[in-house]
């Protein structure tokens, strides 16, 4: 099955999710379907190439029409791992560096954690993982990590380790100059491009990136006050 080294894991979504990255999908890419990320898929007329899952939140109307899928793995429903930590070993054992899992971090908050952990297992195997959904997308900082995405798009640095060193940003509204990050504090929450494309460097340590996607618009500094803080009445 594998021609290229992308994959896309589409988990638990929304069409919005979807929309967002059917631009970003190449003829070539794998398209994997875990659980109810089939749902969304066959609503927008997208059959998955491989289906993972334990079939437990698929909708009748959509296991009547899994003969269309090229591959089934059916999953037991009480296991040691998630649906989508099962997707992302196939991938990683078929040789795919470059895994994109579509998800929309939404409702539990236990799931989230266990989707960014498997960030932090699939760079340990040597390859390349985030998180993207329609409104946010979620990586792990290569040493110096471009941030193509328009101006006044915000974003946070989140230590996964105890602490990153020697943190630095470019074209941000908020400079970091070969500060320290440090997992039990907030330092590196809530910081904005000025100019893209921005930068970031650090050195010892794992950093995780959570970019707020918009649209391309543009805002003043009020603007952004009011939509990342007063609205959502948080004073960070």
């Amino acid at each position: 099955m594998k021609a290229c080294d992308s994959v896309w894991i589409f988990t638990y979504c929304t069409e919005e999710d979807l929309n967002t990255v059917l631009p970003q999908i190449r003829e070539d890419d794998c398209i994997i379907g875990v659980d109810s990320g089939l749902d969304i898929l066959f609503k927008q007329g997208v059959i998955p190439q491989l289906l993972i899952g334990d079939m437990d939140s698929v909708s009748e109307n959509v296991l009547k029409k899994l003969s269309e899928i090229q591959s089934i793995i059916k999953l037991e429903t009480e296991k040691d791992d998630t649906d989508t930590e099962a997707a992302v070993e196939w991938c990683l054992s078929k040789g795919y560096t470059n895994l994109n899992i579509v998800n929309s971090m939404g409702g539990r908050f236990d799931h989230c954690l266990g989707i960014i952990s498997h960030l932090e297992y699939i760079r340990s195997k040597n390859a390349k993982g985030r998180i993207i959904s329609a409104n946010q997308e979620i990586f792990i900082a290569e040493s110096y990590e471009k941030l193509d995405y328009v101006s006044e798009t915000v974003f946070s640095l989140c230590p996964l380790s105890e602490e990153v060193e020697a943190v630095e940003t470019e074209n941000c509204y908020y400079p970091l100059n070969k500060e320290t990050l440090y997992r039990n504090r907030s330092r590196g929450i809530s910081n904005i491009i000025q100019k893209s494309p921005a930068g970031i460097r650090h050195g010892k340590g794992d950093l995780l990136v959570i970019v707020q996607k918009r649209k391309e618009e543009k805002f003043s500094q009020d603007d952004l006050y009011n939509i990342y803080y007063k609205k959502e009445g948080c004073y960070a």
